[in-house]
């Protein structure tokens, strides 16, 4: 399995408002630049979700090793966090 970058991720707004960047731990991992022009809302729903992903995977990875014991409280909560990054809900 490949490794990622460890979250959390972060989303930065730099310089002028068309310049977005996703952070972790002070390092930039991606930026993302719309031609100058301010990015619409279903490309800033695209990078918040991109940068929910690390959070997202240990969503699922809960989910999948308490699926057994029946104990996905823990997992719920934790999915519950992650989409509410992932949408700004």
């Amino acid at each position: 399995m490949s490794e990622h970058t460890p979250g959390p991720w972060e989303i930065q707004e730099q310089g002028e408002a068309s310049v977005y960047v996703i952070m972790a731990n002070g390092n930039w991992l991606l930026s993302f630049r719309h031609n100058g022009e301010q990015l619409d809302e279903k490309q800033k729903a695209n990078i918040k979700l991109m940068a929910a992903a690390p959070e997202l995977l240990e969503a699922c990875k809960a989910i999948v090793n308490n699926w057994e014991s029946g104990d996905l409280a823990h997992a719920a909560n934790k999915c519950a966090n992650a989409i509410a990054k992932a949408t700004g809900e």
